[in-house]
């Protein structure tokens, strides 16, 4: 039974209990990591250590940027994840030219980082990306297999066998929750009359004999003749 016991943060592999139920695992599975988009050191690429030193002090430089802010959001009881960027004039005065200085440190910190990693990804080192973006597309192949073809969880209901109701709307647009009256949605047609007057047959009166039971007669039926 210890052997069995299942494992729902799995460290170093999986036990016999998780091999056989894998979706008891699988929410715990983290992210593949992000690929590098700088390669390593080489006579091709003798600047790739360059490059990562100055992405590294760009990384910094907005680290430092976003600190700034937010000392200043904090001094001014503001939460930083609710500022609103666009519009500083709801805040404070005092407030006003510092939260203004800082926001536009960090956009321009943000924009100097993105500009500088695109520029590596898709001109520098873009065969390099390309074939990692490759070999990482195989792996995943290798590891899950092709997409399945077809419909999955196909049901034995026919489409045609689908009856249509249309549905009931309140004043408001919205559709009216409870079972419809009559058979598949359509609503009972009920007039007033009894299933014999609907069929055309009419009752004797009541003044026959009670002991005879009522009989029950058609209408007259009216037939024409059909024009040539």
């Amino acid at each position: 039974a210890a052997n069995l016991k299942r494992d729902l943060t799995p460290g170093v592999g999986w036990t016999k209990s998780d091999m056989r139920h894998p979706h008891k695992v699988t929410h715990s599975m983290k992210p593949l990591p992000e690929l590098e988009i700088i390669p390593p050191f080489s006579a091709e690429n003798k600047e790739a250590d360059v490059d990562r030193d100055k992405r590294k002090m760009l990384i910094n430089n907005l680290n430092m940027m976003n600190i700034e802010l937010n000392k200043i959001c904090h001094r001014y009881k503001i939460k930083p994840s609710e500022l609103d960027k666009e519009n500083l004039t709801q805040y404070p005065k005092e407030a006003q030219t510092k939260l203004e200085l800082a926001v536009t440190c960090v956009t321009n910190a943000e924009r100097t980082l993105s500009d500088f990693l695109d520029f590596l990804k898709n001109e520098k080192y873009k065969d390099w990306n390309d074939d990692q973006i490759s070999k990482r597309d195989a792996l995943l192949k290798s590891m899950i297999g092709e997409v399945p073809q077809g419909k999955p969880h196909a049901s034995g209901v026919r489409e045609e066998d689908i009856e249509l109701v249309d549905a009931q709307f309140d004043k408001d647009g919205n559709v009216v929750v409870g079972q419809p009256s009559g058979f598949a949605g359509i609503p009972d047609d009920d007039d007033g009359r009894t299933q014999d007057e609907k069929d055309g047959v009419e009752e004797e009166d009541d003044d026959s004999d009670e002991d005879e039971p009522k009989k029950k007669k058609k209408k007259g039926m009216v037939f024409q003749k059909a024009s040539n």
